[in-house]
């Protein structure tokens, strides 16, 4: 909106009415980005978390998908 602004006073030869505002809007847009991206990571970093808190629950009920403790169980019998 304040670039649209900005040209409708270039192209009217009239004053761009306080300029200091897009600064102002540029440095919100930059806080408001920066939580944003905080708010993200904060968001895929609880995600990882509980996806690895259900994979070690898993492990734990024996749940686990490519039977390593089995194999590992074996190899232990086979070793004695």
């Amino acid at each position: 909106m304040l670039f649209t602004e900005r040209q409708l006073s270039k192209r009217k030869s009239i004053v761009f009415p306080q300029p200091e505002r897009v600064k102002k809007v540029r440095k919100s847009m930059g806080a408001i980005k920066q939580v944003l991206g905080e708010r993200k990571e904060d968001i895929m970093a609880a995600a990882a978390l509980k996806q690895m808190d259900q994979a070690d629950k898993n492990f734990a009920d024996g749940e686990d998908d490519d039977d390593v403790g089995d194999l590992n169980a074996e190899e232990s019998l086979q070793k004695t």
